[in-house]
């Protein structure tokens, strides 16, 4: 005589409860999976994580994941938009303590929120960095978020270069030296390569403070301010004309 599953037990549970139990368990299922990604890349490489290693370190079935995460690219993209929120963050507070810095000061000051992201979202940065591992065209606001941290850093390029800041050079690549820079630093560090220079990790703050004083440093070639060239020129012939 077949033994009838008692009240509550796992096999009298239909499939519909177990699954909202797996959806329930932690409050926000989707987001705790997210941080449990950021928890697995701190101990292997992001290519090596799976979804269902992420579902296992979580704590729930290795089917749960798949109803937020058809798969991993988007799992990772989820990962990534974190990542660009919380750099905007930093680059925001970082530009409001420059807010009284000219241009090409308030331009490093982004450089410096680069590094400190990095330096405090190790497991961020790494998905970051490996554009494979997210679909960005995907991620409307990954998309956004990164256009309007590059666009603020070409206006106050821009802006410093009317000033007679630096030279008259194209403003992309000087904004591209200085994202490599920063980028640069930030991924040795994270792949561990300050020993070999003889340097120790533990003061990354003040050695990437050296390298962005190194960088900003260099003299230029003398430029010219242009808002003072346009000041001493007087009045356009059109403007003189509408008065």
């Amino acid at each position: 005589m077949p033994l009838t599953p008692k009240p509550g037990s796992a096999k009298s549970r239909p499939a519909k409860s177990r699954a909202a139990k797996d959806s329930y368990h932690h409050g926000n299922l989707r987001q705790v999976l997210i941080e449990t990604t950021l928890r697995l890349i701190a101990k292997v490489r992001p290519e090596n994580v799976t979804v269902r290693a992420v579902a296992k370190l979580a704590g729930v079935s290795s089917g749960a994941p798949f109803r937020h995460f058809p798969n991993r690219s988007a799992l990772m993209t989820a990962v990534a938009e974190e990542a660009m929120l919380r750099l905007q963050e930093e680059v925001e507070a970082s530009l409001k303590k420059a807010a009284d810095l000219n241009p090409l000061l308030r331009f490093r000051a982004i450089g410096e929120a680069w590094i400190r992201w990095a330096v405090r979202h190790p497991s961020h940065f790494k998905v970051i960095s490996d554009r494979s591992l997210i679909d960005s065209d995907a991620s409307a606001a990954w998309r956004r978020r990164s256009k309007e941290i590059q666009a603020e850093g070409i206006r106050l390029l821009q802006e410093a270069q009317l000033q007679g800041l630096i030279a008259e050079v194209d403003i992309r690549y000087f904004h591209l030296a200085g994202r490599a820079l920063v980028y640069g630093l930030a991924r040795m560090y994270s792949d561990g390569h300050f020993a070999s220079f003889g340097l120790d990790e533990g003061r990354v703050d003040q050695i990437g403070q050296s390298v962005l004083d190194a960088f900003f440093r260099v003299p230029v070639r003398p430029t010219t301010n242009r808002l003072d060239q346009a000041r001493e020129a007087g009045p356009s012939p059109i403007a003189a004309k509408k008065a």
